[in-house]
């Protein structure tokens, strides 16, 4: 069965600034916050003008 560990030249440090590989996961994340702020801003848009409050 193989390691799950990566080989050290895969490993990175983080005692230096981020690399620019790191540049599309991070707009990715940034994305996603977004996206599910957004999700729950009309979700409770919705429940707050339902006409029965539940």
């Amino acid at each position: 069965m193989p390691s799950e560990t990566p080989a050290t030249a895969e490993t990175r440090s983080d005692d230096g600034p981020p690399s620019a590989a790191d540049e599309p996961s991070r707009w990715k994340r940034i994305g996603n916050a977004v996206s599910l702020a957004a999700l729950c801003a009309l979700a409770a848009i919705q429940f707050l003008g339902a006409d029965p409050r539940p």
